[in-house]
């Protein structure tokens, strides 16, 4: 059977570490699992999925791949039919950032007992970096790859928990959420004052390995971004306050990360990136 991965998925692939026992969460129809094992980069994969329908058909694919022996697959709402200790790398890929989220808070220290985990969020970026960082999680590269017109992260974390932000911190650091939450107006993202806040959401939304690195496929996606949001703002009737100062917002940001992919100097601030960090977006699959 010829298994042929798309670019983001090819991504996700580089990204696992040789000779991992592999956990790939949301497997769809098995094509991650069957190019690493098939290639020789993991010696053991399971193959997860929380629909039979998909699953069924990876178990097909295992089987006519003739890798049923190496490839396991089960029926599984995140990693719950994962034991503890059984994978060193477990991939997230193929679904919204929200839910990458809420199935690690659901098996936190299951997944923790993993070496590696490989996450491609296909929405709510900075939902999941932010989560990472409070967490105390280090990301340790990213790669941004385009497809078909679209951009998709994929992140390489340690799951080796750093000392977390306390509640009082998290609480300090609270702002990029509300914002995204359209809690904030635009008053609040200009001045000395929202400085470190606006260096942290940009971490966050755009990722801070690219940023340091000066991604050329970032620079790209940011004017982008750029061009998007001053199109909405230009027909979004004034009488709209609470959107305007979202968009604002989010423009601010925006200027923000292009300033930052100019500026040969890195990224600094208080406590805004508790990680090795470094971050991320990605391709389509």
């Amino acid at each position: 059977m010829d298994v042929r991965l798309s670019k983001s998925l090819a991504a996700a692939a580089a990204f696992v570490s040789e000779g991992s026992r592999l956990c790939d969460v949301g497997c769809d129809h098995a094509y991650l699992s069957i190019a690493l094992v098939r290639s020789g980069r993991v010696c053991h994969a399971l193959a997860m999925d929380v629909r039979k329908g998909p699953l069924a058909i990876a178990a097909s694919h295992i089987a006519k791949a003739g890798l049923s022996g190496q490839i396991e697959t089960r029926l599984s709402d995140g990693l719950a039919a994962m034991r503890m200790g059984e994978a060193d790398c477990i991939v997230f890929a193929g679904m919204g950032g929200g839910l990458v989220v809420r199935l690690l808070q659901a098996e936190t220290a299951k997944a923790c007992s993993a070496k590696e985990w490989i996450l491609q969020p296909q929405s709510e970026l900075h939902r999941v970096r932010r989560w990472l960082r409070l967490q105390g999680f280090a990301i340790i590269d990213e790669e941004l790859v385009v497809e078909r017109g679209k951009y998709y992260p994929v992140l390489k974390v340690k799951p080796h928990r750093e000392k977390p932000f306390s509640d009082q911190e998290e609480a300090e650091h609270g702002a990029a959420d509300a914002v995204h939450a359209g809690k904030r107006g635009a008053a609040g993202v200009t001045g000395e004052d929202t400085a470190d806040p606006l260096e942290m959401e940009a971490a966050d939304t755009y990722g801070p390995i690219l940023l340091e690195r000066k991604h050329p496929l970032l620079r790209v996606f940011l004017q982008k971004e750029k061009r998007r949001l001053v199109q909405i703002l230009a027909g979004l009737p004034q009488e709209r306050a609470e959107r305007r100062a979202e968009l604002l917002h989010e423009l601010a940001v925006t200027e923000y990360a292009i300033g930052r992919m100019k500026n040969r100097n890195k990224m600094k601030g208080k406590g805004a990136i508790r990680s090795d960090s470094q971050g991320c977006l990605g391709a389509d699959q």
